[in-house]
């Protein structure tokens, strides 16, 4: 009996084939451009094509390919909880290089009576979108 091959192609819609057919190169150079200083011309790169083209497909590729160098990935779609779920998925897959949220905070000390008063809970400082993600990809580059 002949041994039956499988087809490379699975049209599923952004899951990654078995074979990714020439794309080696743009996948290298998008790698080695984050591995290079900021100011590489590919690490901001557009790709355009057709609806079916393999963009989504190429984008999961290269950021797995990151993940597995270090690199901090997330996959959201364009909708109105987009910047949110950004957020969401970063805090989750960087959380090995993160300091831990504390939800502690120290609300009063008193000297003669010793005591210390803390409260747990949300915190009340307002932030922003850009001022959280800042906060995310600055933190330990101090």
């Amino acid at each position: 009996m002949k041994e039956r091959l499988k087809n490379p192609f699975t049209p599923t819609f952004g899951s990654i084939p078995l074979q990714m057919a020439g794309r080696d190169s743009i996948i290298r150079d998008i790698l080695d451009g984050l591995d290079n200083s900021p100011g590489d011309p590919y690490r901001a790169t557009i790709f355009v094509g057709t609806r079916g083209s393999g963009k989504t497909v190429l984008l999961a590729k290269i950021a797995e390919e990151a993940s597995a160098n270090g690199w901090v990935s997330a996959n959201v779609n364009a909708d109105p909880d987009m910047l949110d779920e950004l957020l969401v998925q970063i805090r989750d897959n960087a959380k090995e290089f993160l300091a831990p949220e504390s939800l502690s905070r120290i609300t009063s000390i008193s000297v003669a009576g010793v005591g210390v008063s803390r409260s747990v809970g949300q915190s009340s400082q307002k932030t922003t979108w850009r001022s959280e993600m800042t906060s995310l990809v600055t933190y330990g580059q101090e």
